[in-house]
């Protein structure tokens, strides 16, 4: 799939066009970046965080999520392989135009990514599926030691997406509860990693927060851009509802949930360096 070179979104002739006439404009006027750095990973790793700065220190443009703003089926059906990404990128293309585009859920079609943009730069964000799986259930008011989900808490998830997530109805691989089908779902996340591992820089958010000036400054380097903004006042601010963080693993999780995600997890846990066993708090929420 061919891109010319992209033309940046102009929103404000666009201003007082109806959706459909703005959606048919933008489809012959704007052009997906060939060249973009897709910021991609599990919610709730950190990727907003990470591209938001980067985007900020470098001075690109930059999408934070996308899907979130179209019909929801969208997602949903490209995730079941209903719809083809490169239909997805033509029908959509204002959201592919950016230097930078985080979007998780493009994690899941990566091969396809990969083939829809061959000269694109790939950054993956990692983090330990505890802290990760917590994050998710804590961003949707959802406790982690129940064995089943009852009515009322299925009544609460706020959208038909993560409803599909939660009953591992998007990818056929559904755990006997949905502490499993997120923990199979970060499996999914690595592997799409792994299988591309020479196209695809790694950060482990753990490491991010250890000293996040220094690993933007990393990114910097490593795609080639340039810094033209002191993001030192900007480090620590929260782009996303920030979890409970104080609790352990073993109180939020229980211990059957826990032992869940650590031996579904455990082979990618240890080849990313996270150590099996344990009950610490966690020290950071995940933006």
């Amino acid at each position: 799939m061919g891109f010319t070179r992209p033309i940046q979104w102009i929103k404000k002739p666009l201003g007082n066009l109806g959706t459909g006439v703005r959606r048919l404009w933008t489809r012959y006027t704007v052009s997906p970046n060939p060249h973009a750095l897709f910021v991609l990973g599990n919610q709730k790793s950190g990727t907003t965080a990470i591209a938001a700065l980067l985007a900020a220190a470098a001075g690109k443009t930059v999408c934070l999520d996308f899907f979130y703003k179209l019909n929801p089926l969208v997602e949903i059906d490209m995730l079941k392989g209903i719809l083809p990404l490169s239909r997805v990128v033509d029908e959509h293309r204002r959201w592919f135009a950016f230097d930078i585009v985080k979007e998780p859920g493009l994690t899941f079609v990566l091969n396809s990514l990969l083939e829809c943009f061959p000269q694109a730069q790939f950054l993956f964000i990692i983090r330990d599926p505890r802290d990760n799986i917590r994050s998710i259930l804590n961003r949707l008011a959802l406790p982690g030691n129940l064995e089943d989900m009852k009515s009322e808490h299925w009544d609460t998830i706020p959208t038909l997406l993560w409803k599909n997530i939660l009953e591992g109805k998007l990818f056929g691989e559904p755990g006997c509860n949905y502490i499993e089908t997120l923990a199979k779902r970060w499996n999914m996340a690595i592997q799409a990693y792994q299988r591309n591992v020479d196209r695809i820089h790694l950060v482990r958010y753990e490491d991010f927060v250890a000293n996040k000036t220094y690993c933007i400054l990393q990114l910097i380097d490593h795609f080639g851009f340039k810094i033209v903004r002191d993001i030192s006042d900007q480090v620590d601010v929260q782009y996303q509802s920030k979890g409970d963080h104080s609790i352990t693993w073993i109180d939020f999780f229980g211990s059957d949930n826990l032992e869940r995600i650590e031996r579904i997890c455990r082979e990618g846990m240890r080849q990313f360096g996270y150590t099996v066993g344990g009950s610490k708090p966690n020290e950071s929420a995940a933006r």
